[in-house]
């Protein structure tokens, strides 16, 4: 993948970092607590670089300044309005003699915010040793104690996009609890370690993967927060 590229821009900033690109689209300013309809467009097969991929009335996310899209206020939101923009993770592979091909356009994987008191679900983005890595958060500002962290590492294999390896942490924000599953889709080995944070005293249990749960594409994923291998997170303790 040495000769694969991309863009990543983020909310707040830029990232170039190998193979994804992210888009946060610009529409109108809804005045309620409303979730707008969004239509995502089909975007071209090709381009010369990660600008060429946002289409008309999408924005690299990065060159947006003070755009209000999508975001919305009411009373009790005045202080912390709600931003509802969607994100697409789109991939390209770069050309030896420039530019790049589109493989990847994908609008589930990050979910919208939609709840006021839900933060960001977005977390990171970066490529390392030719996977492209994502990470997303669950956090409550209010209304939960829970708190978790969901980072996907996907690698371009067999013309797709799949995951190779996926890592969830949990933690109770009051006692200190946690719960951590790791899973490594390539050597069908899994990691189960519960502890608490304030303690250096944790429990982990090695298994392999059961033969059921085979290494999804970045389409038969989903909703990125709301993935559940095989149950295993459903059965952590």
């Amino acid at each position: 993948m040495s000769s694969k590229r991309a863009s990543a821009i983020s909310r707040g900033g830029a990232v170039v970092l190998g193979a994804a690109v992210l888009f946060a689209m610009a529409a109108a300013q809804a005045q309620e607590l409303v979730i707008p309809h969004v239509a995502y467009p089909t975007l071209p097969a090709a381009g010369a670089n990660a600008a060429a991929f946002a289409s008309a009335r999408w924005r690299v996310e990065s060159e947006a300044s003070g755009e209000s899209a999508n975001v919305l206020t009411r009373e009790g939101l005045r202080n912390s309005p709600l931003d509802t923009n969607p994100r697409l993770l789109v991939v390209a592979l770069g050309r030896p003699g420039g530019g790049a091909w589109l493989v990847v356009q994908n609008r589930d994987l990050i979910p919208r915010r939609i709840e006021p008191t839900q933060e960001d679900p977005f977390n990171a983005i970066a490529i390392e040793r030719g996977a492209v890595q994502i990470g997303l958060a669950r956090m409550m500002n209010a209304g939960g104690w829970d708190s978790s962290t969901t980072p996907f590492t996907f690698r371009w294999r067999e013309d797709a996009l799949r995951l190779i390896g996926f890592d969830y942490l949990n933690a109770h924000r009051g006692s200190g609890q946690f719960s951590a599953l790791s899973v490594n889709f390539l050597t069908r080995r899994l990691s189960i370690t519960t502890g608490n944070v304030s303690s250096d005293d944790e429990s982990v249990r090695w298994s392999r993967l059961p033969a059921r749960v085979s290494p999804p594409t970045i389409e038969e994923i989903g909703d990125g927060l709301e993935f559940d291998p095989g149950g295993m997170i459903e059965r952590l303790p």
